[in-house]
């Protein structure tokens, strides 16, 4: 099944888009390891709520958010 992720970072406002095939079943973490995003750097949403990556995909599209932090 292919996933589309629209990956956005956190304060610049830029995009962008990526598709990856992964098996039916798969969760979004192995959806992001797929796109090659680190699922500890960003938080995926759906319907404007905070999914949790061990979650198996719904959706054919996912909304992920690249978090930057610092001290």
């Amino acid at each position: 099944m292919e996933i589309k992720l629209s990956i956005e970072e956190e304060g610049s406002g830029e995009r962008e888009e990526v598709s990856v095939e992964v098996e039916e079943g798969s969760s979004i973490e192995t959806v992001l390891q797929e796109a090659g995003v680190n699922p500890e750097t960003v938080i995926v949403e759906r319907d404007r709520k905070i999914v949790p990556k061990g979650e198996e995909v719904e959706d054919n599209e996912l909304k992920v958010l690249r978090v930057i932090s610092g001290g």
